[in-house]
């Protein structure tokens, strides 16, 4: 999983909330901001990587269980999968 973003909690000056909000929205990265490991917002392409429909669904839940669930279904553990030869 990613790192998390120190200008939030350390920039002195106001970051615009609707230009953080459309650039975390639009992001080809699966993103999710986090308190004490519980998900407080997540991105579209974030709860589609965790088999989700849509962001709200992810909302209050425990990042270590998305994770868990994110690998399982990775388009990469899927290709590493051993194949039926039968």
């Amino acid at each position: 999983m990613g790192q998390p973003l120190p200008i939030l909690a350390d920039q002195p000056r106001t970051i615009e909330r609707t230009i953080l909000q459309a650039g975390f929205d639009s992001s080809p990265e699966g993103m999710a901001l986090t308190e004490r490991g519980v998900i407080c917002y997540a991105n579209a392409v974030f709860a589609k990587l965790v088999g989700r429909r849509n962001p709200a669904d992810v909302q209050g839940k425990s990042l270590a269980d998305a994770g868990e669930r994110a690998s399982e279904r990775h388009e990469c553990n899927c290709a590493l999968a051993p194949r039926d030869e039968s």
